[in-house]
């Protein structure tokens, strides 16, 4: 159906989006990217398809491809918390930590949800940044209780790295 509504309205963004993430969940993303890509060709000032090109190249781990598509995709949308995680994730993967800090810190910013607050401290101790992190820790025992054995994990490096050992126990 989606493949037929493709050839019948060439110009509609959301049918190769809605397409490439239908080929995806039935196990064939290379055909998704290929729909995006084809119709970045013809379409190629299109931020909807940069977006979900950008997205699903980083999700099938072609950081190479998808790095310089999330990086405009940022520029074009610099208040879309989702797209400064998926790059920041990108900058981590490639151990680009000193890079990424500053994109899950804007990310939080943007949208300061639970998820984002547990990915900003966990950049915080990969920077070696233990103070700022054990607050930020904090903060999520304190609002999120019931994930305390998540959490947990994190404050114990944290303290065991600032050489707090008699509180990490």
């Amino acid at each position: 159906l989606c493949e037929a509504l493709l050839l019948s309205r060439p110009d509609e963004a959301a049918i190769p989006i809605e397409l490439s993430r239908l080929y995806r969940v039935h196990g064939d993303p290379q055909s998704g990217i290929d729909v995006l890509n084809a119709f970045r060709a013809t379409h190629p000032d299109d931020q909807d398809t940069l977006v979900a090109l950008g997205k699903m190249l980083a999700s099938e781990h072609d950081l190479k491809a998808a790095e310089p598509l999330l990086e405009a995709a940022v520029a074009l949308r610099p208040d879309d918390a989702e797209l400064w995680h998926e790059l920041a994730d990108i900058r981590s993967e490639q151990d680009r930590i000193a890079e990424a800090g500053p994109m899950y810190e804007r990310a939080y910013e943007l949208q300061p949800t639970i998820e984002n607050k547990a990915r900003l401290a966990a950049s915080l101790i990969a920077r070696c940044q233990y103070p700022e992190a054990l607050r930020v820790i904090d903060e999520l025992l304190i609002e999120c209780p019931l994930l305390t054995e998540e959490f947990i994990g994190y404050k114990v490096y944290a303290l065991t790295s600032l050489g707090r050992h008699d509180e990490a126990l």
